[in-house]
């Protein structure tokens, strides 16, 4: 009996399965391993009565070994009586040398040295089939029973030891990509992730969900009729398929809805990624040009069109096949359309979702595609805190129907550009013809039109506008927000890679009012040297006022009680921060790069919820409140302030501390109570003298720098005898120890090995060797390394002498060493 077989998949993938003829297995065992295969949805399509014998094996026969993924020949005492077999064996192993096919073998009651070697009642048969043959022929045949006999196969010799052998059959087809995949660029890997989550040794019945951006229905029709070898299958719902499936192992789900999926008690669920740029690439390319690669002369715009889909298999599928065959000039001319509009066909396959939504969470949908897509999902909560719908509950909604992801190390919301471009273009037909009735303006245009025109009204919920974007000279009315009673998010930001590019936004007159509703205002390179007059902060979530003109933010004191996030990074002008008394929930305060600011206020002490707190090259900063002991603080920035002189009294639950670059002399011995603390940075600072040793008690610290690297500082390196060594840095109470300041080196797990030098003769003495295990790239990093010589009094000459200077030298196995001390290394010895 010969059987080819095939599995559910995007294709079929064949199996053939070889054996003689003979009654030794056909009817005590094959119909066992038949069956067995069969429940394992491997069916049996040929029958070994159907193939025409002969002293060559037919040519359908051959076509079908060809097409095979895995040919199993079956192995048995009669084998080599049938020349039949013999040649049938030689085209497998043609097949498996040619076109990589899977050979499996099985010894039915037979040793394989018998078949190997043409020994025994094997032998013997194989003898009498040779006697009216070539040599050339039996030649062929004893190198192809050799080879297949050392093809690692299974040892059978009864019907139960069948259930292994078709496990590892099932588990090589579901591993092997049929041809219908060639095109499926990355298919393996979502393959093999799927095997590892179907459990095919599990007896039970397993139920698995695949959840991806687009779960159409037309894919568990195809998928039902290649599982039931039925054509024009038709489901119009999920129960269909689990009831046409009840009496199998294993039933799959495709669906967008996640929910749908846990709500059948589904809890195995596989998430389908979106491919790697590589792959999408090759995907459009597949779709456009019919191959992995663009044709000559195509590249520059097939990358500039592939990214107009991201990386979402649909729309590089679709975008692809609306351009293929066209020339190069059609290409040029449907560019400038694509960018501005998608395509029918990928918004009609979008829409699906969203239609669906509730309409609260379509109003975060909207949100998000028009100003937040990669927003931290925290600042997120807080700025639609106020609104009429449940931000949790709507997040969620969007995050199982597919329509954005939140990054799980960032806790980001991310939105595929493709859905943010559907969300803007159903903004848009809001008011196809008055941009200023929206809810929300987001092109550069359009919004220069609205501010011109003074034609913005209550409608405009929100502002994103890249001021990069604008071509000329743009000259902002200071009533060109008065329209805008409502606007409750204003972001004025430049592209972060046009940094150097000349503001084209000219207020000559200021800002005459902004929407007292306001919860965000970001506003990159504000000209103005103070806010408007009547600016009311009340509501402000977050306020943003990066690289502006700003010299002082208002008079007096404002109810800040909303504000949970403050940014006046790089406002080099700024000479004070406002009294922040009353901003109690205040928890992020970036001042990074202030320059001309001297002191913060007082008022910092009233916030008691501020976690971050970022001061970095505030230069001209001296003086710092006596007290910062906020118990919520956990991040506090201080480098490059190069006036500050003394250790920070700060909050005792802080984690993160960076005095990078100050000229503080001193770590203080209360040190010791700061018991949370993780990182501890304080690299180049050139005056620090003394560290305390209570560093040493600081259980939960992960890493600490104190590393110089001024070159013309008196403090290159340090020496600290054994005695003056915090015991953080040692288990051994004698010693020398030595700190050499490194620059630009990666350390990885390299062996450290010194040797002494003495009067110019060099000697080895014992050999130190010393492994260090970094765990990330530094530019610059201090290695404290325990000098202590296990010298030998009898045997090294070291410890024999008196020398008044010992050279100590040191090389990097696997690195190289950018800079060190212009001094000589000093050693420090302690006789006992």
């Amino acid at each position: 009996m010969r059987t080819r077989a095939d599995v559910e998949g995007q294709g079929q993938i064949f199996p053939k399965l070889h054996c003689f003829r003979g009654e030794d297995v056909r009817r005590t065992f094959l119909s066992h391993l038949v069956g067995a295969l069969d429940c394992r949805l491997v069916r049996t399509v040929f029958k070994d009565s159907q193939i025409e014998r002969g002293h060559s094996i037919s040519p359908a026969l051959v076509q079908a070994i060809r097409e095979s993924k895995i040919s199993i020949v079956v192995l048995s005492k009669n084998y080599a009586s049938s020349s039949w077999c013999l040649n049938e064996l030689l085209e497998i192993l043609k097949c498996r040398e040619e076109l990589d096919q899977i050979v499996m073998t099985i010894f039915y009651d037979l040793d394989p040295s018998h078949v190997r070697n043409q020994t025994g009642d094997f032998g013997k048969a194989f003898e009498i089939t040779c006697e009216d043959k070539t040599e050339d022929e039996a030649k062929q045949w004893r190198l192809a029973l050799t080879q297949v006999a050392n093809i690692h196969g299974h040892l059978l010799v009864n019907v139960h030891m069948i259930e292994d052998f078709v496990n590892d059959v099932s588990c090589k087809l579901n591993c092997s990509p049929s041809e219908d995949s060639d095109g499926l660029i990355g298919i393996e890997v979502h393959v093999a992730n799927m095997v590892s989550l179907l459990c095919l040794d599990a007896k039970e019945v397993m139920m698995v969900g695949i959840w991806a951006l687009q779960g159409l229905l037309q894919l568990q029709n195809r998928f039902l009729s290649e599982i039931l070898d039925q054509k024009d299958v038709k489901i119009d719902r999920l129960g269909v398929l689990g009831g046409r499936l009840k009496n199998q192992k294993v039933l799959i789900v495709i669906d967008d809805d996640v929910h749908l999926l846990r709500s059948h008690g589904i809890d195995r669920v596989y998430e389908v990624g979106f491919p790697s740029e590589d792959q999408a690439f090759q995907m459009f390319c597949q779709s456009a040009f019919s191959q992995g690669s663009p044709f000559d002369g195509f590249m520059e715009l097939a990358v500039k069109i592939s990214e107009l889909a991201g990386n979402l298999p649909l729309g590089l599928k679709l975008l692809g096949s609306s351009l293929r065959g066209r020339k190069k000039e059609d290409w040029v001319d449907m560019l400038p359309e694509l960018r501005t509009c998608l395509n029918g066909e990928i918004e009609k396959a979008l829409r699906f979702s969203y239609d669906a939504l509730k309409e609260t969470h379509k109003k975060i949908f909207l949100h998000i595609a028009c100003l937040f897509n990669g927003a931290k999902v925290d600042n997120l909560k807080w700025l639609l805190a106020d609104s009429d719908f449940d931000v949790d509950i709507g997040l969620k909604s969007l995050v199982d129907k597919s329509l954005i992801c939140i990054t799980h190390l960032w806790k980001t919301v991310e939105m595929h550009s493709l859905l943010q471009e559907m969300g803007r273009g159903i903004v848009s037909a809001q008011s196809f013809d008055e941009p200023g009735k929206r809810q929300f303006l987001v092109d550069s245009k359009k919004i220069c039109d609205v501010l011109e025109d003074n034609t913005g009204t209550k409608a405009v919920l929100g502002i994103s506008w890249d001021r990069s974007e604008i071509d000329e000279l743009f000259t902002l009315d200071e009533g060109a927000f008065e329209g805008m009673c409502n606007l409750r998010f204003l972001k004025i930001y430049k592209n972060p890679l046009k940094s150097n590019e000349e503001n084209k936004l000219y207020l000559p007159k200021g800002i005459k009012s902004l929407s007292r509703r306001l919860r965000l205002l970001h506003w990159d390179a504000y000209p103005m040297k103070c806010m408007p007059s009547n600016f009311s902060p009340a509501n402000l979530v977050e306020l943003d006022m990066i690289d502006s003109e700003l010299e002082k933010m208002w008079e007096g004191t404002q109810p800040l009680k909303h504000l949970k996030s403050m940014s006046l990074w790089s406002s080099k002008k700024l000479k004070e921060i406002p009294d922040l008394s009353k901003a109690t929930n205040l928890e992020e305060l970036y001042l990074a790069d202030c320059l001309s600011l001297e002191m913060l206020p007082t008022s910092i002490q009233n916030l008691k919820k501020l976690k971050t707190l970022n001061m970095e090259e505030c230069r001209n900063l001296e003086v710092l409140p006596k007290d910062i002991n906020l118990e919520s603080l956990s991040n506090l920035t201080l480098y490059g302030c190069s006036r500050v002189v003394s250790f920070p009294d700060i909050s005792r639950n802080i984690s993160v501390l960076s005095l990078e670059n100050t000229v503080i002399e001193e770590v203080p011995w209360w040190i010791e109570n700061i018991s949370g603390l993780t990182l501890l940075l304080m690299s180049g600072c050139s005056k620090l003298r003394r560290i305390s040793p209570n560093i040493s008690k600081l259980k939960h610290l992960e890493e600490i720098d104190f590393s110089i690297s001024h070159t013309n500082s008196v403090f290159k390196y340090m020496i600290l005898p054994g005695g003056e060594v915090p015991e953080y840095f040692t288990h051994r109470a004698t010693g020398s120890y030595l700190m050499i300041p490194l620059l630009q080196s990666s350390l990885y797990g390299s062996s450290l090995r010194f040797k002494a030098c003495v009067l110019g003769n060099n000697f080895y003495s014992s050999d130190l060797h010393i492994l260090i295990f970094i765990t990330r790239l530094l530019d610059s990093h201090v290695v404290i390394f325990d000098c202590c010589f296990p010298l030998k009094k009898d045997s090294d000459p070291l410890a024999a002498s008196n020398y008044d200077a010992v050279e100590l030298k040191f090389g990097w196995d696997i690195c190289d060493i950018k800079h060190c001390a212009e001094e000589c290394m000093k050693l420090v010895l302690e006789h006992h």
